[in-house]
């Protein structure tokens, strides 16, 4: 599904996806059924999402702040 949207699975870990556009890129790290993205523009990561949420209803928690015990600063 992913990979229709553009994005390819990394070799070092295949649960991390990622989407170069232009000098931009997104990043998704999966998990089960939780999704933690990171973007070097806000608009892609909107776009992304509002493709997504055409796909599957998404809960959006803000900003990431503990990802399995590690906080993030």
């Amino acid at each position: 599904m992913l990979s229709d949207l553009g994005f390819q699975r990394t070799e070092a870990d295949h649960g991390v996806f990622y989407k170069l556009i232009g000098a931009d890129i997104i990043v998704l790290a999966v998990h089960v059924n939780n999704c933690m993205m990171m973007e070097s523009s806000a608009i892609l990561i909107n776009e992304f999402k509002a493709q997504m949420n055409k796909i599957y209803k998404l809960t959006n928690l803000g900003a990431v702040h503990w990802l399995l015990v590690i906080k993030i600063t």
